[in-house]
C-alpha cells in the first residue's frame, strides 16, 4: 500500500519531487491522491461523472476501495478476521495478503510494546524498525519477490528519483511510529498492572491493620506501627505512579512553599511563609 492517498503526506511527497525536478511523477502523486483518498476520491469522481465520463468515475471508486481494503487488511485483529473470511468465500489470494499485512502490524507493534517495557520506552522505535524489515526479509525469502521495506528499498535503487526515495524512507518511518505506539501502548500496560498489585498489596495491609486494631486479643502496638509504615510505603508508590514524583519550590509572589504535581500540572501551596507585616509586628 502506497501513500500517496494520506491528506499532507501525499502534499509534502509531491512537493519532495518537484524540488527534486521530478515533476512527472509529482502529478503523479497529486492524481494518486484525488483518486485514493476517501473523501476527496468521491469529489473527483462526482466531476468525473459531470463531465460525461462514468467509466473513469467508477474507476476511480475502486481505487478508493482498494485503498480502504488495504488499510483494513493492516489492522490487528480487523485484518485478520478479514483474511479468515476472504479464505472462507474461497478468495485465497484476498485471504493471504489480509493475514499478512495484519501480522506485519501485529509483530510491529508487539516488538515496540515489548522494547517499551524493557527499557522505558526508548527503544520501542528502533524496535518496530527491526521488527518490520525482519518480517519483510522473510516474507521475502519466502516468497522469492521481494516484499515491504525491502521492495521500496529495491525500486529506489533500480529507479532512483525523489518519489521512490521518499517512499522507501516512509516505509522505516511509519515502521518507527507503529513501535512507539506499541511501546506506549506496553508502558501503558506495564504501569497499571504494578498499579493494580501495589494497590492489592495496600489493601490487604489495611485489612491486616484493622484486623490488629480492633482484634479481641489486643492490639501490638509495634505490629501496627511496622504496618502503618508499610501502608504509607505502599501509598506513596501508588501517588508517584498516578501523580509523579511531587516537585517542591519556594513562590515568592504569594510567599509559600508550593508543591506540584507534574502528571496533572497542579500547584498546591502546602506552607504559609511569614509576611513583613508580621515581622514587623
Amino acid at each position: 500500500m502506497g501513500i500517496d492517498w494520506i491528506p499532507g503526506l501525499s502534499q509534502i511527497k509531491s512537493t519532495f519531487q518537484a524540488l527534486t525536478c521530478d515533476f512527472e511523477g509529482a502529478a503523479r502523486t497529486n492524481d494518486n491522491f484525488l483518486k485514493e483518498c476517501p473523501g476527496f476520491s468521491q469529489l473527483t469522481s462526482t466531476a468525473q461523472l459531470l463531465a460525461g465520463d462514468p467509466k473513469a468515475a467508477l474507476e476511480t471508486q475502486k481505487r478508493c476501495l482498494g485503498t480502504i481494503n488495504n488499510v483494513a487488511n493492516g489492522l490487528p485483529v480487523i485484518g485478520h478476521c478479514k483474511g479468515l473470511i476472504h479464505h472462507a468465500v474461497g478468495d485465497k489470494n484476498g485471504g493471504n495478503e489480509a493475514l499478512n499485512a495484519a501480522t506485519r502490524s501485529l509483530v510491529v507493534l508487539g516488538s515496540g510494546a515489548a522494547a517499551g517495557v524493557a527499557t522505558g520506552g526508548v527503544g520501542a522505535i528502533p524496535a518496530g524498525i527491526a521488527a518490520g524489515t525482519a518480517y519483510d526479509l522473510v516474507d521475502t525469502a519466502i516468497s522469492d519477490k521481494p516484499k515491504g521495506t525491502i521492495a521500496a528499498v529495491k525500486n529506489a535503487i533500480d529507479n532512483p528519483n525523489g518519489g521512490n526515495f521518499f517512499d522507501a524512507a516512509a516505509g522505516y518511518v511509519f515502521d518507527g511510529l507503529a513501535g512507539y505506539s506499541g511501546g506506549q501502548m506496553g508502558s501503558r500496560l506495564a504501569t497499571q498492572s504494578k498499579l493494580s498489585s501495589l494497590e492489592s498489596m495496600r489493601a490487604a495491609k489495611t485489612e491486616q491493620l484493622n484486623n490488629a486494631m480492633f482484634s479481641d486479643n489486643g492490639a501490638n502496638s509495634g505490629n501496627i506501627i511496622s504496618l502503618g509504615k508499610e501502608i504509607n510505603a505502599l501509598t506513596s508508590q501508588i501517588n508517584q505512579i498516578q501523580y509523579g514524583i511531587p516537585q517542591y519550590y519556594y513562590d515568592p509572589k504569594i510567599n509559600k512553599v508550593v508543591v506540584e504535581m507534574p502528571k496533572n500540572g497542579s500547584s498546591v501551596p502546602i506552607m504559609l511563609g511569614q509576611s513583613s507585616t508580621q515581622e514587623e509586628r
